[in-house]
């Protein structure tokens, strides 16, 4: 199907799709001239700064539109842009449940707030509700406490309390029910892929080959895991971010070698889409032309300038995060963070 920008997103023929989320073609769709604008958004626990690919489409994308509500814990670099910035709540003030909790293994994951929302934070539910009523709406937001937004999601995924007690996680589960796949099992041969018209097994598929104004021959992934943190949250810990204090790039010992690079320099890695700096780290353990960059980093740091909206899978509508052509340089102290 096509989005309302026009950009498809990868949705299978026939009565279904491979794809709930297209929400990384919300730029493009902000910065469309369609018959239905989008001029004003609202940012629940979500930072498009960081984790949208095509950072400088996302920015420009952000800035045009007529109201930008932001509703968080933090200031994110999303909610410096915001028209409007409203205290979200840590989980010791607001109960929550897991939709993860409401598939098929029916173990239900719920956390009961500790304490009330402190100051004029609320938590998200209670703001929408809110929303809601002051738009007119107040019937569709019957909920007045926590409990009442559980019970809700609760009864709607259609499991009763008795459901949940007998089928409490226990030894030999699986081997009863089987796996949540539509056979039941482990599937290396997908019939979800198979009815939609695509290959239904494994396909190995050639790294992405150098488009016009690529600026280099070097591999890039994107989005490598530090165990310090969680993608970009708790870098303003202290005792985490002691552990790293800078983003840090792999570089394969091919590219060292051509670049001049021996460890500990300031690097630019530069793509089609844009460019974004690291601390250099020479690595033996990757292939040898290279470069790999964490994710969840501010500021020139952020991942996603080297990004493509653009560039998607044909079956899950993944940008390529993890295969992209890139060039890179050493900086010259005066251009170094």
């Amino acid at each position: 199907c096509l989005n309302r920008s026009g950009r498809r997103c990868a949705r299978a023929p026939g009565d279904g799709g491979l794809v709930d989320d297209c929400s990384g073609g919300l730029p493009e769709a902000i910065l469309a001239d369609g018959p239905s604008p989008i001029r004003a958004l609202i940012v629940l626990k979500g930072n498009p700064m960081s984790c949208f690919p095509n950072t400088e489409k996302t920015i420009r994308a952000l800035k045009t539109l007529d109201l930008l509500v932001v509703h968080d814990l933090f200031e994110t670099e999303t909610a410096e842009l915001a028209d409007v910035l409203l205290p979200g709540c840590t989980f010791f003030e607001k109960g929550e449940i897991c939709p993860k909790s409401l598939r098929h293994d029916r173990r239900l994951h719920i956390c009961s707030p500790v304490i009330p929302p402190l100051d004029e934070a609320l938590p998200e539910w209670q703001f929408l509700c809110q929303l809601g009523h002051r738009l007119g709406h107040g019937q569709l937001f019957p909920y007045t406490t926590d409990a009442d937004i559980v019970d809700a999601l609760r009864a709607a995924s259609g499991w009763t309390e008795a459901d949940f007690a007998e089928q409490s996680v226990r030894d030999g589960r699986l081997l009863e029910s089987g796996f949540a796949t539509p056979s039941g099992k482990i599937e290396l041969y997908s019939g979800l892929f198979e009815r939609h018209g695509y290959d239904p097994l494994p396909t190995p598929v050639a790294p992405v080959t150098p488009r016009p104004g690529d600026p280099g021959g070097y591999h890039l992934i994107t989005g490598a895991r530090q165990s310090a943190f969680m993608h970009s949250q708790q870098r303003n810990v202290e005792s985490l971010r002691s552990l790293q204090r800078e983003p840090l790039a792999e570089v394969g010992e091919t590219v060292a070698r051509e670049v001049g690079l021996a460890g500990g320099e300031w690097i630019e890695v530069r793509t089609l889409m844009g460019a974004a700096v690291y601390r250099a780290v020479v690595s033996p353990h990757i292939h040898a032309r290279t470069v790999s960059v964490p994710h969840g980093w501010r500021g020139r740091h952020n991942a996603n300038w080297l990004t493509d909206d653009a560039a998607v899978d044909p079956i899950a509508g993944t940008p390529a995060y993890k295969d992209l052509r890139c060039a890179v340089r050493i900086l010259p102290e005066a251009e170094a963070p």
